[in-house]
């Protein structure tokens, strides 16, 4: 899980660079409890499948498909992420970076519980 936060903060750092013009208009669909749900979840299937013996066996479409059942299973669509993942990153990046404190202690939890 040491490999994550690093990945995280840069994903957040280059995410921060959205275009806010393009993007004015755009609401978030997800608040930031299933926010944080959902990365916290897509967090440990990208570990999951980095980890995974022949990650370049995975397709683009089968990684997205597993992201699709991320936000299913939290009562959300991938587009409906998709759209408050830019509204976070270009118009409330600090509570953005709230939420990825909450996914990081998770997923700090989470790896207490694996060892």
């Amino acid at each position: 899980y040491f490999f994550l936060l690093p990945t995280l903060f840069i994903l957040i750092f280059f995410c921060s660079c959205v275009n806010t013009e393009k993007n004015k208009d755009v609401k978030p669909s997800l608040d930031a409890d299933v926010m944080k749900q959902i990365l916290v979840e897509r967090h440990m299937l990208l570990a999951q499948i980095t980890s995974f013996q022949y990650p370049d066996s995975l397709s683009n479409s089968i990684v997205d498909s597993l992201f699709n059942t991320v936000c299913l299973k939290n009562g959300s669509s991938l587009d409906e992420f998709n759209q408050s993942w830019v509204y976070y990153n270009s118009k409330d990046i600090n509570q953005l970076i709230k939420i990825y404190d909450l996914v990081i202690e998770d997923l700090k939890v989470l790896e207490l519980k694996d060892q």
